[in-house]
């Protein structure tokens, strides 16, 4: 974990957001403890590949997230990756997006997952960082919360 840290300060683009010390690696940590009790089956690489992904690379610019997953790749080498299930979640979001009117793009769609994903990891330092920087200037803030209001 430490070296994945200090390769991405090295090569990722400098941004005041991107953060590598303590505080990342807690979350990586807080993140794979919940997945693993999430998974118990999962073997511990999987884990923390997965901890390491859905931590970071949500707050990484476009250009700099095929040099992260690299970065990944290269520190795992033989290792596959299977892609997260979100089968429910993945439906409701569809149907939030069509009742909002909205348009069902890729890279909302797996912003609002991200999203999603920091609301379930614990992290309220960094949930509160991520909000203020970019949710309260989309409309992603709007479809998290649209089933809550709708429940009141």
């Amino acid at each position: 974990m430490c070296k994945l840290y200090i390769l991405c300060s090295e090569q990722l683009s400098q941004q005041p957001h991107y953060d590598y010390g303590l505080r990342a690696v807690k979350s990586v940590l807080v993140m794979a403890g919940g997945l693993k009790r999430a998974n118990p089956t999962l073997q511990e690489d999987l884990v923390l590949i997965r901890a390491l992904r859905d931590s970071n690379q949500p707050k990484f610019l476009a250009d700099d997230i095929p040099l992260f997953q690299a970065i990944i790749l290269d520190l795992f080498p033989g290792v596959e990756i299977p892609p997260n299930d979100y089968g429910e979640f993945m439906v409701s979001m569809q149907e939030e997006l069509t009742l909002a009117h909205l348009q069902h793009v890729p890279g909302i769609m797996n912003k609002i997952i991200q999203v999603q994903a920091w609301h379930t990891s614990g992290e309220v330092a960094f949930k509160h960082k991520i909000l203020r920087m970019c949710l309260l200037k989309t409309s992603l803030f709007y479809l998290l919360l649209y089933p809550f209001y709708c429940d009141i």
